[in-house]
């Protein structure tokens, strides 16, 4: 597994709880945030991954610093899998550049 995919030194790396994921085959850091309420994707990796948005989001994102960011748009059903098991959830679509996906409560 390539850490590279959080554009991150080692050490900063190993702030986050994480486990190894795959969306549409595409290897992934999962980066689990307790603090999210929603699942969010990285508009770079979506388009590597071929999953289409199905609809623009106009509600507001917070971001963790408290910064007020316009998401791109929103996915229905984004497969997630993880150890063999694949879930779909509904997605975030933002233009963060320092993570593939992270999961949050939702």
């Amino acid at each position: 597994m390539r850490r590279d995919c959080l554009n991150r030194n080692d050490d900063q790396y190993m702030t986050s709880m994480y486990c190894e994921a795959q969306v549409n085959g595409e290897p992934i850091i999962l980066i689990l945030d307790s603090g999210s309420s929603r699942c969010v994707v990285s508009a770079g990796f979506l388009k590597k991954a071929g999953i289409q948005i199905d609809r623009p989001l106009t509600v507001m994102m917070v971001g963790v610093h408290g910064k007020q960011r316009w998401p791109i748009g929103e996915i229905d059903r984004f497969p997630i899998t993880v150890g063999g098991k694949t879930i779909m959830s509904r997605a975030v679509v933002t233009e963060a550049g320092n993570y593939a996906v992270i999961v949050g409560n939702d």
